[in-house]
């Protein structure tokens, strides 16, 4: 979900903007997550900008998870999990972009939309190269 909606409980000042009680506010995630002011190149595809933090930054400046009393109560589950789960797909597969056959490469263009999908689809084909439950180690 890119748009997050918030009825306002009390009236707040958001810098020079007075938002009255019971206001609708829409916050729009994809403008977070591509802010120049805290990523460089905030709209290319570079995951190592994750690897170290050259900035000072906590890693949450693109709120995935969201924020407050209604953030996902699954956050630790996926922060403990997520190195098992990534280092089981390298060990275990590798991957080829398109179907069998397809020669095609990653299209990163956004497509029309309130979410900012993808405007082809991505198509990975994985290919077993190792599989954990019929090795005997």
């Amino acid at each position: 979900m890119f748009v997050v909606v918030r009825e306002c409980r009390e009236a707040c000042k958001i810098k020079d903007l007075d938002v009255p009680k019971k206001t609708m506010v829409a916050v729009k995630l994809y403008a977070i997550m591509r802010d120049e002011k805290i990523w460089d190149y905030p709209n290319d595809f570079r995951p190592e900008r994750f690897l170290v933090s050259s900035k000072g930054k906590d890693g949450m400046e693109h709120t995935p998870f969201g924020a407050g009393r209604r953030g996902c109560p699954g956050e630790k589950l996926a922060f403990s999990m997520i190195q098992i789960v990534v280092a089981a797909i390298i060990q275990c597969f590798d991957w080829k972009v398109g179907r069998e056959g397809d020669n095609v490469k990653v299209n990163m263009q956004v497509g029309p939309g309130i979410t900012k999908p993808m405007a082809q689809p991505l198509i990975c084909l994985p290919i077993v190269h190792f599989n954990p439950f019929t090795s005997s180690i």
